[in-house]
C-alpha cells in the first residue's frame, strides 16, 4: 500500500504515502462526505448537481459553516451555508465557490436547479434549521479534532519515533488504552495504562504473545476476522468473560494483514470519530512498518517491548517476565550491565546499534539491544569471572569520540526485573561527569556513586555543611597564596596516602610530595594516617566537586 502525506501546512520529502490513495484523504471534509455523516444521522436529504457529480468545488474542504441570509450575495469559498430554500438569491452567480445546505421549504427556483457548479444539499423540510446548523457544526466540529490528530500521528512518523510512540500518541486522541499485535498475535507495543483491570488485557499485555489457550478463554476471533475482511475497525466485547468493549482494527501493507490493533473502552465511551481516527492510527502503523524493516523481526520487538515495560515499570510480575526470556530463548548471563548511548534520532538507531555490537563484540558474550527514550540501550552480560574495566571499552570509546556521542554504564546485576534500577545508574553516571564538568563521553557508574549519594542528599540539606572544616581550611589558604596543596592532599588520600604514588602521579619528585605534606599537616594540624579522617576529607572533596567549589 503507498501513503501519502496531505497535512496542510506540511512537507516531506520522498515519494512515500500516508493515506492510501484508494481512499478520500480523511482530513478534507467535503460536502459529500458531510452528506454521509448526515445519513449516519438519519437526516433524510438528496444532493443536488455538482455536490452529486463530483465538481471542482465539491472535492473542496469545507472549514466552517454559516446560516444563510435573506438575500445573500456574498459567498465565501469553504464555508458551508446553512438556512432554508426561501432564503437563495435570485441570481447563483456568486453562490459557485460555496456550499449550501437549505431545508426544502419551498420549491427550487429553475435558475439553482439548472445550475450544474452548484454544491448543493436539500434536507427534508421538517428538520429544524437550528436543529440541522447545530448538527453541522458538531460534524465540523469532529472534523476538526480529527484533523489535529491526524497532524500529531503525522508528526510522530516525521520525528521517526517508531511504533512505541505512535501507539502512546494514538492512546492521547482516543482517550483509552492501545493495544498492536503482529499478524500472529505477539505483542508489539501497547500504551502505559497502570489502572486496566480487565483479565483479557493484562494477561496479553504481560505475556507479550498470544497462546492458545489464551485463544479459547477469550473468544475475540470473530471480531478480528470481521476486521480483516472488511478493513475496518469494529467495536465488540467478549462476551462474560470481560463486558468492557474493544475496537477491533487491522494494519494492512501491500494487501497484506500485518498488525492488529485493539482500543479498550476503558477511560471513556466509545465515540463515532473513535472508528476514524483508528483507521488512520493503523494507516500511520502500516507506513511505519513499510518503511522499517526491522519491525519485521518479531524477536527483536518482542524483546524490545519486554525491555521497555522493565524500564517503564509496567511489566513487574517475575513470573511473566521469566516466561518471556524463555519464549525468546534468551539465556541472560551471570552478570549484567546496562550501556545507555544518549542517541536522539531514532530512525539511524538500528545501524548505529549494529556498529556498536561490532565494537563490542571481542568484550562481550551477550548483548540486547533496544531504543528507549533518546538512548540505544544495551544489556550487555558476561561470565561471573569477568570483570570489566574502563581499558576494556577502547574502541567503543573512540568510537563514541569520534562521533561525539555519550554513554553510560551501570555496576554489575543478577536479576534482570532489576533492569529498570541499574539504567538509572547508566544515566546518573553519564550526568554525575557531565554536571562536575568531566571532559569525558564515557562515564562507569562506580565512579560517579559518590557523587550520585550527594546529589540525593542535597535535595534534603545543604550538603556543603558536611565538608570537614579542615579542608575549607586549606582551600582558603590555597586561595591567599596561590598554592595548590588541596590538589595534592586529594591526590595523596586516593593514592593511598602512598607518598611514591602520589608524587608520580602529580608528576614532581618524591623529596617535593614530601614538604608538601608536611607544610599540609601544618596548616591543618589534623593526623592524615588516621583512616576515618582521611575517608571524610574524600567525602568533602567529592561534596566541593560536586557543587563546583573546587
Amino acid at each position: 500500500m503507498d501513503y501519502k502525506i496531505t497535512v496542510p501546512g506540511t512537507s516531506y520529502p520522498g515519494n512515500w504515502y500516508l493515506v492510501p490513495k484508494d481512499r478520500k484523504n480523511p482530513m478534507n471534509m467535503q460536502i459529500k462526505n458531510l452528506s454521509d455523516k448526515l445519513t449516519q444521522r438519519k437526516i433524510h436529504h438528496v444532493l443536488v448537481n455538482g455536490a452529486d457529480a463530483g465538481s471542482k468545488t465539491a472535492d473542496a474542504g469545507i472549514r466552517a459553516a454559516k446560516l444563510l441570509t435573506p438575500d445573500q450575495t456574498g459567498f465565501e469559498s469553504g464555508i458551508i451555508y446553512i438556512g432554508r430554500v426561501s432564503d437563495l438569491p435570485e441570481k447563483t452567480d456568486g453562490i459557485q465557490e460555496a456550499g449550501l445546505i437549505c431545508i426544502d421549504d419551498v420549491p427550487l427556483p429553475q435558475a439553482v436547479r439548472e445550475n450544474p457548479s452548484l454544491n448543493l444539499m436539500l434536507v427534508d423540510a421538517e428538520v429544524p434549521l437550528y436543529d440541522l446548523f447545530n448538527m453541522v457544526q458538531d460534524i465540523l466540529l469532529d472534523s476538526s479534532y480529527f484533523i489535529q490528530s491526524s497532524a500529531a500521528l503525522l508528526n510522530s512518523i516525521i520525528r521517526g519515533k517508531g511504533l512505541q510512540y505512535i501507539i502512546e500518541i494514538g492512546s492521547e486522541l482516543l482517550g483509552n488504552p492501545v493495544m498492536l499485535g503482529d499478524s500472529n498475535h505477539r505483542v508489539l507495543a501497547y500504551s502505559k495504562c497502570d489502572d486496566v483491570t480487565d483479565g483479557a488485557w493484562t494477561e496479553l499485555r504481560d505475556t507479550g504473545y498470544s497462546t492458545y489457550e489464551y485463544t479459547v478463554k477469550y473468544d475475540f476471533k470473530r471480531y478480528i476476522e470481521n476486521s480483516v475482511k472488511s478493513r475496518k475497525p469494529v467495536i465488540g466485547d467478549l462476551g462474560k468473560v470481560s463486558r468492557i468493549r474493544r475496537i477491533f482494527s487491522t494494519v494492512v501493507v501491500d494487501g497484506a494483514v500485518v498488525g492488529h490493533l485493539a482500543v479498550l473502552e476503558h477511560n471513556k465511551p466509545f465515540t463515532e470519530k473513535d472508528l476514524e481516527i483508528t483507521t488512520f492510527i493503523c494507516d500511520v502503523l502500516a507506513s511505519e512498518m513499510q518503511k522499517n524493516s526491522n519491525y519485521r523481526n518479531s524477536r527483536k520487538v518482542i524483546l524490545e517491548n519486554l525491555v521497555k515495560g522493565l524500564l517503564d515499570g509496567s511489566i513487574k510480575n517475575e513470573e511473566a517476565v521469566t516466561e518471556r526470556i524463555k519464549y525468546l530463548k534468551w539465556k541472560p548471563k551471570d552478570k549484567q550491565y546496562v550501556l545507555a548511548v544518549r542517541y536522539d534520532r531514532y530512525e539511524d538507531s538500528f545501524g548505529l546499534i549494529s556498529y556498536m555490537r561490532d565494537t563490542l563484540r571481542d568484550l562481550l558474550e551477550e548483548q540486547e539491544a533496544v531504543f528507549y527514550d533518546n538512548h540505544i540501550i544495551f544489556i550487555i552480560g558476561c561470565s561471573r569471572d569477568t570483570y570489566l574495566r574502563r581499558e576494556d571499552f577502547g574502541d567503543f570509546i573512540r568510537f563514541m569520540e569520534k562521533n561525539r556521542l555519550c554513554a553510560g554504564i551501570s555496576q554489575e546485576f543478577t536479576r534482570i526485573t532489576e533492569l529498570k534500577k541499574y539504567y538509572g545508574q547508566a544515566l546518573a553516571g553519564m550526568a554525575q561527569g557531565q554536571k562536575i564538568g568531566k571532559e569525558d563521553v564515557f562515564f562507569m557508574y562506580e565512579e560517579y556513586a559518590v557523587h550520585h549519594i550527594i546529589d540525593i542528599c542535597c535535595r534534603q540539606e545543604d550538603i556543603t555543611d558536611f565538608c570537614h572544616p579542615a579542608l575549607l581550611k586549606l582551600i582558603a589558604y590555597d586561595d591567599r597564596h596561590h598554592t595548590d596543596y588541596a590538589k595534592s592532599l586529594f591526590a595523596y588520600i586516593v593514592n593511598m596516602r602512598n607518598m611514591g604514588s602520589t608524587a608520580d602521579a602529580l608528576h614532581i619528585h618524591r623529596n617535593t610530595m614530601s614538604y608538601r605534606m608536611g607544610k599540609i599537616q601544618e596548616i591543618i594540624g589534623l593526623d592524615l594516617d588516621n583512616n576515618d579522617l582521611s575517608m571524610n576529607l574524600f567525602v568533602s572533596y567529592k561534596i566541593l566537586e560536586y557543587g563546583g567549589k573546587l
